[in-house]
């Protein structure tokens, strides 16, 4: 169910979840009776805009649908509607996760030097963050003889911790850690 009073994208944003909801529910129906000796074959889709009254269908072929789907476009839209903010922000949302993965291979290749320096008898170099309940109780810098991974139990400023997460700091040699503070029974 959309909850219209509850949209953070702005005016439009559930007209634009729910067409979208619908397109996909079309798609579905449309391959399961399209055939495939026929190349031809449209269906109709409803635009996509977020404007409140927007009534405009598109006609697409379930291949030119499924490219909409999977390419940087912001939707099936009629033939000059704009692009509402809520489409916008799907657009950018695509290019901020290619980002993302291009960060996380950095990021993995940091520590993949990392370990292979310990190897060699070099110190890996680390900046740390303690945590406790997302409240943060030290920070520092700390140089081990061997890598530490996701997982591993660590002391760092006389606290035992788990580190959650190492990844690189940009522009720098050293890597981050962020240890959540394991807590003794009592």
């Amino acid at each position: 169910m959309i909850d219209k009073g509850t949209d953070d994208v702005g005016a439009g944003g559930w007209q634009t979840a729910l067409f979208h909801a619908l397109n996909e529910g079309i798609a579905l129906v449309a391959s399961e009776f399209e055939q495939s000796d026929d190349p031809t074959a449209v269906w109709s889709f409803h635009c996509e805009c977020g404007a409140e009254d927007c009534n405009q269908w598109v006609e697409l072929g379930l291949d030119g649908y499924g490219a909409i789907r999977r390419g940087p476009e912001p939707g099936v839209l009629a033939p000059g509607h704009p692009v509402e903010r809520a489409r916008r922000v799907r657009v950018e949302s695509v290019s901020l996760r290619e980002d993302s993965r291009a960060l996380r291979a950095q990021a993995r290749h940091q520590i993949r030097r990392a370990h292979a320096a310990s190897s060699d008898g070099e110190l890996v170099s680390y900046r740390y963050i303690v945590r406790s309940d997302e409240r943060i109780i030290a920070t520092g810098r700390v140089s081990l003889r061997a890598p530490v991974e996701v997982g591993d139990q660590i002391e760092l400023s006389g606290l035992n911790g788990t580190v959650r997460t190492v990844e690189p700091v940009p522009g720098e040699p050293e890597l981050r850690l962020i240890v959540e503070e394991r807590r003794n029974p009592r």
